[in-house]
């Protein structure tokens, strides 16, 4: 069914935060939380998973009874507090459902809600630029504005619902979120200390302008992908740059188990301690059942503050930690996918590791946040990885396409449709490649003139493989027997010598290096900071960055387990 007009916002500042809920009418003793307030836009709930549903009512012991429309679907017992939560049956999409609460010959409360998807999106400044900047020159995305004005179309279609944050420090606030609580220079009369969904509104003074680019596009485009039927609920905190371990809620942090502990924490300079954000920006949103979650962080640590190195070799235990808690936290068995790193100015090895890498003036680590990222994500169905180095700035620090650092990309729309395909894959809204080939077994012969040949058997996607030079490339194809992307080492990965541009061979790829040794291993994307010639699948999915130990054709064993690849 067609969705029916929502009432707009009726202020750019009406906010909230927390689980304190009231309705309008204060003497009401029965009322859902704030989240399930229609006043606002109408509620998403997650289609075909169970629905938490929590409120109050004045009358401890009393029996609620949740009614979908007329039809009852969950009963339950307010505490001794006063609170009641409980869950309400999987339900396909619908449009303007009326969810009705009462109590047994005393008070009853409605709401109007639509069951669709419901994405929280959370990270540092990549997932908090906004899609549209206040004022020219402002860390906006591209083409923001004109996205912006066109966003009416998906008003009562689409819902968004946030936590005001400090970050970038508004001067005479437009709406970036929810709630000004917590921050006493964007208190507002009309803000509410309590988390609420509130419509799509366009041009330079609606929701959508100060809302993330990345998570607005992500919303938007799913949206389309499902025909128009599905109504998609958006849900951001995100702070810019935060490490991961200020995500984790408290106790999932400083454990006993392989993360290890956090001593002394990656951002100490700015005084940011373990699950702060968790705490102020994920939290008041639990325990509402969540479809996806969308995760774009890292940049922080891999260069955390001093006295703290870099968090990259914790990272997959960290991430998979910050997987696990939130499903726990929000009893939702989500899709999870994080955005892979772009190149950017701080990516480069060990000094000497690779005298003739292409960067200057960084920091060691990007690449290796890459596989870190990847393995974050290993073993579990339902999480998955957006590929995003061919999607990367131009080189330099601060170059005219990204005037906010190298690590900034503003064209966010590729980024969003790799999400959306990896989402659609995971929550089995659409089969097929999602994704990129990934190496699996690589082996090498020494030819006539003395070179090595490195042959990397590739798994995923359709072939024929081809070459093609990322987003903002410099020499992309140009030169096939210059430095490539990939880079060879032989003496077990302490230095690496760089390779030629790959040739395609079926489903392989083979690369050509001057060693005088045999290689040992090699790897992918992590000799140039800005990489320049991706290899991609015939959908146009990107290779994923590897690391891979490198067989001989003398060893017999290795050769057979080539050949059975």
């Amino acid at each position: 069914h067609a969705p029916s007009s929502m009432l707009l916002l009726h202020g750019l500042l009406l906010c909230g935060f927390g689980s304190a809920i009231r309705g309008k009418d204060e003497s009401a003793s029965l009322y859902f939380g704030s989240v399930f307030d229609s006043s606002g836009a109408i509620p998403i709930l997650q289609q075909e998973k169970w629905v938490t549903i929590w409120g109050n009512c004045t009358s401890p012991g009393a029996t609620v009874t949740l009614r979908l429309a007329g039809v009852a679907v969950a009963t339950t017992v307010v505490a001794q507090d006063g609170k009641w939560t409980t869950q309400i049956p999987p339900q396909l999409t619908q449009w303007n459902v009326q969810l009705h609460a009462t109590v047994l010959g005393g008070a009853s409360t409605i709401t109007t809600v639509h069951f669709g998807m419901v994405i929280l999106c959370s990270g540092q400044s990549n997932m908090q630029m906004c899609l549209s900047a206040r004022s020219p020159g402002a860390f906006g995305s591209l083409d923001g504005a004109a996205e912006a004005a066109r966003a009416g179309n998906y008003t009562g279609k689409i819902a968004l619902m946030s936590i005001q944050t400090p970050f970038p420090k508004p001067v005479a606030p437009p709406w970036n979120g929810t709630t000004c609580l917590g921050f006493p220079a964007l208190k507002d009369p009309l803000c509410r200390p309590e988390p609420m969904w509130n419509a799509v509104s366009p041009g330079s003074n609606g929701t959508v302008r100060g809302f993330s680019a990345v998570c607005w596009y992500t919303g938007r485009l799913m949206f389309e992908a499902l025909g128009g039927r599905v109504p998609i609920g958006l849900i951001v905190g995100s702070v810019g740059g935060s490490p991961i371990e200020v995500w984790l809620p408290p106790g999932d942090v400083n454990t006993s188990e392989a993360c290890g502990i956090d001593d002394p924490p990656c951002d100490i300079n700015n005084n940011l301690t373990d699950s702060i954000f968790y705490n102020r920006f994920i939290e008041p949103f639990a325990p509402y059942t969540l479809g996806a979650v969308v995760w774009d962080q890292g940049e922080r640590d891999v260069h955390c503050f001093a006295p703290a190195t870099n968090h990259t070799a914790r990272y997959p235990c960290l991430e998979r930690r910050l997987i696990d808690s939130w499903r726990r936290v929000f009893n939702s068995s989500f899709a999870f996918v994080t955005v892979q790193l772009p190149g950017y100015i701080g990516d480069c090895d060990a000094v000497g590791a690779n005298p003739a890498a292409t960067y200057t003036n960084c920091v060691p680590g990007v690449y290796n946040m890459r596989v870190a990222q990847d393995a974050g994500t290993t073993g579990d169905d339902a999480a998955a990885v957006a590929v995003t180095y061919d999607l990367s700035c131009s080189f330099g620090v601060s170059p005219p396409d990204c005037p906010f650092g190298s690590v900034h990309n503003l064209n966010k729309v590729p980024v969003a449709d790799r999400i959306v395909k990896q989402l659609l894959r995971l929550t089995d809204q659409v089969g097929g490649v999602s994704e990129g080939p990934r190496a699996v077994s690589a082996s090498a012969r020494q030819s006539a003139a003395g070179n090595w040949l490195v042959t990397v058997s590739l798994r995923g996607g359709s072939t024929p493989l081809c070459m093609n030079g990322t987003q903002n490339c410099d020499v992309c194809c140009s030169d096939p027997t210059g430095p490539s992307d990939f880079d060879v080492s032989t003496d077990g990965g302490v230095t690496f010598r760089n390779a030629t541009l790959p040739t395609t061979i079926g489903s392989a790829i083979q690369i050509s290096v001057q060693l005088e040794e045999k290689p040992t291993h090699v790897r992918y994307t992590a000799n140039q900071g800005f990489p320049q010639c991706a290899v991609y699948n015939s959908e146009g999915f990107p290779l994923f960055p590897f690391y891979l130990t490198v067989h001989t054709e003398t060893d017999k064993r290795a050769v057979g387990e080539e050949t059975r690849v």
